[in-house]
């Protein structure tokens, strides 16, 4: 079996666990920004949640109109209400397993699992009380901040589910997200179409269900919103890189904040259309927390030039995505360079309101991927030199779980 140490340690806190094992394809943490495949069912995987009886509950809408300022204690006294069992919440949810608080770990349970003898397909072990902590902690280090999950990044029913009843926001970046989120029950409000590129059909879905702010970075695109959704509030995406990243994407997305940047900003008044904020995206995986000082740096230029050249007030930071996920690297410097740019670029809190696109820092350590090997073979490589190599063949493949881990 494969397994991921990592993202089975401090389980301490987890109290009421349900288990089952259902159909379907729960996959690994993708990049924040990536593209990928809504229609690849090339795998059939089995997933086995492990979930708390905050998510099971969860099940009427969200929690209260979206707030952009969420008290900590506000949060944790609806994560213990909502975690106390009732009977009859399980009963949509098939045969279960609930791990008392006395009960095993998880850690104890997924050896249960590998003792039992070799699993035909892949298994996912979901902690969705790892996604609460990972909740709380962000409120913690950076209260000024809004967190806009990347659907995109990881879109299991249950996770978005907790997310959605934490009073999160959501990054959709297509259609489909978007009508899963509404599906949900969460407000249009709560919702960013987070894709500088949007297709003209999608921006008509966006428009008859009230989903107003969205991306560009683009003279195209501003143009064909000011055909076909001119009440939308738009967010210009700028360019600025993280010197390290496990995948850049500044080539893809953002607009030269200094240059056509500005020149966007022109267009968008003589095209009429209103322009609410400055996004970016450092890349996913950034190593460099300090590209979120000098990013925010580079927004407040776009702001300057709106209000001195254009007479225009904006109103809306999204700083992105980017944020680190695993268990053992913490979040703390990346919020200490967030906070001190909001402080030094936006010091008034009332100027503003600042939201982020965390994908893999929300779940990066809450899933762990079990797959059996089914076989090894040693070879040998002229690339190599005379060291052997170990290729280990498994029930999971390159496209689906393993290749992200690979790359980065």
């Amino acid at each position: 079996m494969i397994r991921n140490g990592r993202i089975l340690r401090d389980h301490a806190a987890l109290r009421h666990v349900q288990i089952h094992d259902i159909p379907g394809q729960t996959r690994q943490p993708v990049d924040d920004d990536d593209d990928y495949d809504d229609n690849d069912q090339s795998q059939s995987h089995k997933q086995l949640l492990l979930t708390s009886m905050f998510t099971q509950s969860s099940q009427d809408a969200p929690v209260g109109p979206f707030q952009y300022a969420k008290l900590c204690e506000a949060v944790q006294e609806t994560v213990d209400r909502e975690m106390t069992p009732e009977s009859g919440s399980f009963e949509n949810f098939g045969n279960l397993t609930i791990l008392p608080p006395e009960g095993d770990s998880i850690e104890k349970e997924i050896d249960r699992i590998i003792e039992a003898g070799t699993r035909e397909h892949p298994l996912h072990v979901l902690d969705l009380d790892d996604v609460v902590r990972k909740h709380l902690n962000w409120l913690r280090t950076m209260p000024r901040v809004t967190p806009f999950y990347a659907v995109k990044c990881n879109d299991d029913p249950a996770i978005l589910a907790t997310l959605a009843r934490l009073g999160t926001g959501f990054d959709c970046a297509s259609e489909a997200e978007i009508r899963t989120i509404l599906g949900l029950g969460v407000k249009p409000e709560r919702i960013l179409f987070a894709h500088p590129i949007k297709s003209i059909p999608a921006l008509a879905f966006a428009r008859s269900h009230g989903i107003r702010r969205m991306t560009f970075d683009n003279e195209c695109e501003l143009e064909k919103v000011a055909k076909e959704y001119p009440d939308a509030e738009l967010v210009l995406r700028i360019r600025h890189d993280a010197d390290q990243a496990l995948i850049p994407l500044g080539k893809k997305f953002g607009c030269n904040p200094r240059g056509d940047g500005l020149g966007l900003m022109d267009r968008a008044q003589e095209l009429g259309v209103k322009v609410i904020g400055v996004s970016f995206h450092v890349g996913c995986g950034s190593l460099d927390a300090d590209c979120f000082y000098h990013a925010i740096e580079s927004v407040r230029v776009v702001f300057d030039y709106a209000q001195s050249k254009l007479g225009t007030r904006l109103a809306l930071v999204d700083i992105g995505g980017g944020f680190p996920g695993d268990s053992d690297k913490p979040i703390q410097a990346y919020a200490e360079a967030v906070q001190r740019g909001l402080q030094e670029s936006f010091p008034n809190p009332e100027e503003v309101t600042v939201i982020a696109e965390p994908g893999r820092y929300y779940v990066g350590s809450a899933v762990t991927l079990l797959s059996t090997i089914q076989g090894k073979k040693v070879i040998y490589d002229p690339e190599f030199g005379q060291r052997e190599r170990l290729l280990r063949l498994c029930t999971t493949s390159m496209t689906g779980c393993l290749g992200r881990c690979l790359i980065g």
